[in-house]
């Protein structure tokens, strides 16, 4: 019996994977996504701000400064907020980890009723 409960368990999960991936939202970011790897000067923004964070974790465990990498990694943002590709591809990417949070939520609100 429990095996045939999680077949069909596995099966929904299965279907709505694809119904995720089938979505408009899905199919945008993927198109979005392969656009951003074109763009080199996208490509060089987010390695910076990548590098910039491994600076930051590396000197706030040793309490150095931080101000001026801070202050670099806002103007990077910024700047890569201003380009309307990566601005629309980062709302979509917000919009479905949102998605993928609430699902998750819902499923350990039903595991904690129990």
């Amino acid at each position: 019996m429990t095996k045939s409960i999680n077949k069909e368990i596995l099966k929904k999960i299965d279907e709505l994977i694809e119904e995720i991936k089938n979505s408009t939202e899905f199919q945008d970011y993927r198109q979005l996504t392969q656009k951003i790897e074109k763009n080199q000067k996208i490509k060089d923004k987010i390695k910076r701000l990548k590098q910039i964070q491994k600076e930051l974790v590396k000197r706030e465990s040793e309490h150095k400064e931080t101000k001026e990498y801070l202050n670099e990694w806002n103007q990077i943002r910024q700047e890569l907020n201003e380009i309307p590709l990566y601005h629309d591809w980062k709302e979509i990417q917000e919009k479905l980890n949102d998605d993928c949070e609430m699902i998750k939520k819902r499923l350990q609100a039903c595991l904690d009723q129990n």
